[in-house]
């Protein structure tokens, strides 16, 4: 037997009501136990409890929203502790650029050293 595509289950009398334009538009409603679903029936899972958003949660980005009062407080903290970590390592690579200019010096004196002797056995 072909399977069916499409819609079998009868639209429900909500659904059935709505003009055309309303039947596309997938919207989210509450049912009578208070779960969220979508038209089509289908709970939609969520996390938290869903308050009321006011204007500046709205502009914030997604990962912002996400979070909540205590990671936002936290968050401070770590890009301290990362930035201290790079004065370290910026203070380190200067340390090591002296050290290989030092060592660069060194060598060619050793150079010219090394001219010196070759010339003098010629």
């Amino acid at each position: 037997m072909k399977k069916r595509s499409g819609r079998m289950k009868k639209r429900s009398g909500s659904i059935k009501k709505r003009s055309g334009r309303m039947k596309k538009r997938s919207g989210r409603v509450k049912n009578r136990s208070g779960n969220i679903i979508k038209r089509s029936g289908s709970i939609i899972k969520r996390s938290g409890r869903m308050k009321k958003r006011s204007g500046s949660m709205r502009k914030r980005s997604g990962s912002m929203k996400k979070r909540s009062g205590m990671m936002k407080k936290r968050s401070g903290k770590k890009w301290k502790y990362h930035k201290e970590k790079w004065k370290d390592e910026k203070e380190k690579w200067k340390y090591e650029k002296e050290k290989w200019k030092y060592e660069k010096e060194k060598w060619n004196d050793e150079k010219e050293k090394w001219k010196y002797e070759k010339a003098k056995w010629k």
